[in-house]
């Protein structure tokens, strides 16, 4: 089944997609993760609530931001953490990185191709240096239940720290590398141990799978097809929803638009 990607805002069990502006048009939804991921990428973090208040002028943003793709197997949705821009010196190389992969990602899915990453040198290169610094520099705290990392990679890092661990960590990662390439040759992988690799650089929470999780049975609203529109800064925001079967044929019964 086809789903969208969104961007959404919300607390206390509601959740509601936003508008973001993407080359001068506002869009609601979009093809795929690394498609929200360039547009998100492109907002500071610190910016976030300003920025996207202008093209949501209406909503409360004092929630938390989650991405959610809609609908899997009819009407369950799927959620996941959203990447702002947090580019500083500790973190500007893993973000260009997940900006290449992204692209890349995205091109595959416009152009209807197998959405696995290249597994190419460059790829091979990132895979090793984020493992490598994630052993090197102690941070276990990764494996725990509430990272987002999958449970094959915590695996095999705290392997590492308990099992291997005077083994010298090049050879080490050697020995795993069929199995790392596996796995972060998915670009969702590949997006969360560097999400919460960046988030451990800079001491911020990783704790962050059941925030997630939880969202998916919110109430969210607004994950509708749209065609973007057009913006100029301080214009009424009126954003066109889709049509159903009623819109067209009167006498045809309308049936009531889901929350979710």
């Amino acid at each position: 089944m086809a789903h969208n990607y969104y961007l959404l805002n919300g607390k206390d069990g509601k959740g509601k997609a936003l508008n973001v502006l993407v080359d001068g048009k506002l869009h609601r939804n979009f093809i795929d993760i690394s498609t929200l991921d360039l547009a998100t990428l492109d907002i500071k973090e610190e910016d976030a609530v300003k920025v996207l208040k202008e093209y949501n002028p209406k909503l409360d943003l004092t929630g938390m931001f989650y991405n959610a793709s809609y609908p899997h197997s009819k009407t369950k949705t799927k959620s996941y953490a959203t990447i702002f821009n947090q580019e500083n010196d500790k973190t500007k190389d893993y973000l260009d990185s997940l900006r290449y992969f992204a692209e890349q990602r995205n091109y595959k899915k416009e152009h209807k191709q197998v959405l696995r990453l290249d597994m190419d040198r460059k790829l091979e290169d990132y895979i090793r240096k984020i493992i490598y610094n994630i052993i090197k520099n102690n941070a276990f705290k990764l494996t725990e239940y509430e990272s987002l990392m999958s449970s094959k990679l915590k695996e095999i890092i705290t392997d590492k720290f308990y099992i291997y661990y005077d083994k010298d960590i090049n050879k080490y990662i050697n020995s795993r590398i069929y199995t790392l390439r596996s796995i972060l040759n998915s670009y969702t992988e590949l997006r969360n141990i560097t999400l919460e690799y960046i988030l451990y650089l800079q001491n911020e929470n990783t704790n962050l799978r059941t925030a997630i999780k939880n969202t998916e049975n919110w109430d969210n609203m607004g994950m509708e097809v749209i065609e973007p529109i057009i913006y100029t800064k301080g214009q009424d925001i009126i954003i066109p929803k889709q049509m159903e079967l009623a819109d067209y044929l009167p006498n045809f019964p309308k049936v009531r638009s889901r929350k979710k």
